[in-house]
Order: structure tokens, then sequence, then C-alpha cells
């Protein structure tokens, strides 16, 4: 099995009612679960950017989606 860090972005976590949700491999493979993660120390989360380690025997494929909260004023009402 090999260890993969892959880029996830998902604008719905700063609050945006339309926006992306993507995965991109931005690393690897590595033959341990703890060598992955000494290099993945090295990428920084920066807004809806984040980063997590894939177990996989191929590389993952990458993703991307469009989103929008059509019925956004009703969604999220925290009234």
């Amino acid at each position: 099995m090999s260890y993969w860090i892959v880029e996830k972005r998902d604008d719905a976590i700063m609050g945006f009612v339309s926006g992306v949700q993507s995965e991109d491999t931005v690393d690897g493979p590595f033959d341990s679960w703890e060598a992955a993660q000494k290099v993945k120390a090295s990428y920084r989360r920066c807004g809806s950017y984040y980063y997590t380690i894939i177990e996989s025997n191929d590389r993952p494929k990458s993703k991307n989606n469009a989103y929008e909260f059509v019925d956004a004023d009703r969604e999220f009402d925290d009234v």
C-alpha cells in the first residue's frame, strides 16, 4: 500500500454560498504513513485549502465540483 498527500479545497468552509470542492494529489507515493506525515508537515492550511494523507495502491484521481446553495437565505438561518 502507498500513501499520498492530497490537497483538498472546500469553499463552503469559508462560508461561501457558491464555490468549488476539489481534490488534487500533490506528493507521493510514500512507503509509510510516517514518511508521508513528515512531508505533509511542510504543507500549510490556508483558507479553504487543507491537506490529508490518502492510502491507495494507485495515485488518487483529481476531483473538481462546483456547488451553489440555492436556498442559502433559509439554509443558514441561525435564528
